[in-house]
């Protein structure tokens, strides 16, 4: 099958280029392209972001012909990349093949899109499609996703649930406490009042003992 970008292949390849470049630029920073970072390996357009430290190597391919020779072309420059004064130790370094949205809508239809997807990540470079106003990231392996740290509003949220719980547990065991405690004295105030009642008793009936006494003794001596 001829395509019909065949012919208008360096032009389209160019306008491909200054995309992935704009969207590298967007992405790390820093970016630029066509320049030979590798001796004897043109790179069509790469980006550096300083934060992540991750380098990104792209490799842009316009015909399916030349598709082919992608995976090992990116993995070249990737293999002699480390050699370049351009590198940094530390750093990660993604290969990237980047191919136009019409590009991919003709490997899906003859049934090579698997196949060039799961190549990229047997050898672990990215896949990227380019369409009209952005770049659409397929397959990226390599890139390590930096992890946020928890905020301190959260955790001294935490802490304030914690400390409201220890608060109130502590203010229920202390009124738990005082309701024993009141009610261990109001039983032993109760116990105090029957014994003062029966003392006050035993004391009446001793009394009117002793009444009774005089009065028998009294009535005798009258006879």
């Amino acid at each position: 099958m001829i395509f019909s970008w065949g012919l208008e292949r360096s032009t389209r390849h160019a306008t491909f280029v200054r995309r992935v470049r704009k969207y590298l630029e967007k992405k790390c920073g820093k970016a630029d392209y066509e320049l030979e970072l590798v001796t004897g390996y043109r790179t069509d357009a790469f980006g550096y972001n300083r934060k992540s430290k991750i380098w990104y190597l792209c490799e842009i391919k316009v015909d399916p012909s030349d598709l082919k020779k992608a995976p090992q072309q990116i993995l070249d420059t990737k293999f002699h990349f480390p050699k370049t004064p351009h590198y940094h130790k530390g750093d990660t370094i993604v290969p990237v093949i980047a191919i136009p949205a019409r590009l991919a809508t003709y490997l899906v239809k003859y049934d090579e899109w698997d196949s060039l997807r799961n190549t990229c990540k047997m050898v672990k470079a990215a896949l990227w499609v380019i369409e009209q106003s952005t770049v659409r990231e397929v397959v990226s392996p390599g890139a390590k996703k930096s992890v946020k740290p928890k905020s301190a509003r959260t955790s001294a949220s935490k802490g304030k649930t914690t400390l409201t719980k220890k608060t109130a547990s502590k203010t229920r065991a202390a009124k738990t406490s005082r309701k024993t405690t009141a009610r261990a004295k109001t039983t032993k105030f109760k116990k105090r009042v029957v014994k003062s009642s029966k003392t006050k008793k035993l004391k009446t009936q001793s009394a009117k003992r002793k009444t009774s006494k005089t009065r028998k003794s009294i009535t005798k001596r009258k006879r």
